[in-house]
C-alpha cells in the first residue's frame, strides 16, 4: 500500500509492505513502513532528489515439520520449532529528471539476525543500484527506455538489463534480461 500526502509544497510518501516468504523449513513474516520525501532541486520540479528510510520487523519461523515431503535433512539442528523476531533497516535515495533517473538503496543495515537451535541465520546487508533514459527516436512518436539494476551483497551479484520501447506515452512493449538467470517481457 502506498499513501502519497505533501507537507508544507514537499512530497511525502508512507508505504507498508506486508511479505510472506515460505521455503522447505523456514517461514519469515516481514511488516516494514518506508517513509520518502521529495525535494525539488529546481524551479521548474523538472529535477527532483527523493531519500527515503524504512523500518521492519521479521519474524522468523524455522520448523522441522514444515518440510514433510523433502528428501532434505538437516541432522545438525535439532527437531522442534524456532522462532525470532528481528528489527530490519533500510535507506535509499533517488534522482529523477524528464529523461533520466539513478538511484542507490540498501535493505537488512543492521543486519537482522535468525537463531536456529545454536546456529544464527543473518540477513546479508544487500544493496541496489540502478539506472534509466529515456531516448527519444528522431520524428516519431516512439522512445526506447534502457535501464539497469545491479543487485550485491558482496558474496554474489545479480545484474538485470531492461529496454522498453514506447508509443506516445500510452502502450509500451519490452524485456528484461537478468544475466545467466532469467529473461522477462514486459507489455503495458
Amino acid at each position: 500500500f502506498i499513501f502519497p500526502f505533501n507537507i508544507s509544497k514537499l512530497k511525502n510518501g508512507f508505504g507498508i509492505l506486508v511479505s510472506d516468504d515460505k521455503f522447505a523449513y523456514s517461514k519469515n513474516l516481514t511488516i516494514r513502513g518506508n517513509y520518502a520525501l521529495q525535494f525539488k532541486l529546481d524551479d521548474k520540479g523538472v529535477n527532483n532528489l527523493g531519500i527515503g528510510f524504512g523500518f521492519g520487523v521479521l519474524n522468523g519461523v524455522f520448523d522441522n515439520s514444515l518440510a514433510k515431503n523433502s528428501t532434505t535433512s538437516l541432522p545438525w539442528i535439532n527437531p522442534g520449532k524456532y522462532t525470532s523476531t528481528s528489527i530490519d533497516l533500510g535507506v535509499g535515495i533517488f534522482f529523477t529528471s524528464s529523461r533520466f533517473y539513478c538511484g542507490i538503496s540498501a535493505n537488512h543495515l543492521n543486519s537482522p539476525k535468525i537463531p536456529l537451535d545454536n546456529l544464527t541465520y543473518t540477513l546479508k546487508q544487500t544493496f541496489y543500484v540502478t539506472a534509466g533514459y529515456m531516448m527519444p527516436i528522431a520524428e516519431s512518436r516512439f522512445s526506447f527506455y534502457p535501464s539497469f539494476l545491479v543487485q550485491t551483497e558482496f558474496v554474489a551479484t545479480q545484474v538485470a538489463l531492461s529496454g522498453v520501447l514506447d508509443y506516445n506515452q500510452k502502450f509500451w512493449f519490452g524485456g528484461s534480461y537478468r544475466i545467466d538467470d532469467a529473461a522477462t517481457a514486459l507489455v503495458g
